[in-house]
């Protein structure tokens, strides 16, 4: 089946950081971070610590238009710091329905120039894609306070996240970088059938075009004799 979509919407974002929890939520109380109707956003941190202020302050997610929404401010709401292991991102859908992804987006930034960032990911534990992003200049100010990080995109295009599946990603960095207003895109599509389902259907209605004819002119036949 070949999808049919719109232009693509912000399914899940992640742009507010929980510094005490090991993992989070987009359905968490209180929790400011965005998620689409029936989609759910899950932070893994492996370990790694988070802040609850400072972070990228260009109010957009990675190197998108779409803007982080308010409130709170699209600044000043933490960042995720990645130290010596991966930090995941998963992302289920339960809309009941299927998408097109388009885009993986989040900000990095390190104090040091040259820092680079990889990112893996994989739809319900199948094989694991990895993609390089580095390496990347250095941020001024990225060790806490507000900064305009490097805008990074993982391009998704052609890979479809149906219903009841989940795609993650995990993302490393060396030396330590930081990771800010993470985002999933992508559209809802319904399936178009391929030219030979379109056949098929259309020999079925032929047939039954020619035997209700059939049977229409065996009945005027009866009729006159």
């Amino acid at each position: 089946m070949a999808p049919s979509t719109s232009s693509a919407t912000l399914l899940v974002g992640i742009h507010s950081f929980n510094a005490s929890a090991t993992s989070q939520s987009t359905a968490d109380s209180g929790s400011s971070n965005y998620a689409l109707p029936g989609f759910v956003g899950l932070v893994t941190k492996n370990s790694q610590t988070s802040v609850a202020t400072g972070g990228s302050n260009d109010g957009f997610y990675g190197n998108s238009t779409i803007p982080v929404p308010s409130p709170p401010t699209a600044a000043g709401d933490g960042y995720a710091r990645i130290l010596n292991s991966t930090l995941t991102f998963s992302f289920t859908n339960n809309t009941g329905g299927n998408y097109e992804l388009t885009s993986f987006l989040f900000d990095f930034a390190s104090q040091t120039g040259g820092s680079s960032a990889s990112v893996t990911y994989r739809i319900d534990g199948g094989p694991a894609t990895v993609v390089g992003t580095g390496p990347l200049p250095a941020v001024a100010g990225a060790a806490g306070s507000l900064a305009n990080y490097n805008d990074l995109f993982i391009d998704l295009v052609g890979l479809n996240l149906n219903n009841l599946s989940t795609i993650m990603f995990g993302i490393t960095a060396s030396p330590n970088g930081r990771v800010d207003n993470v985002a999933l895109t992508g559209a809802a599509f319904t399936p178009i059938p391929e030219p030979g389902s379109l056949l098929a259907v259309g020999c079925l209605v032929g047939s039954g075009l020619l035997l209700r004819t059939r049977r229409r002119s065996a009945a005027v036949v009866a009729a006159s004799d």
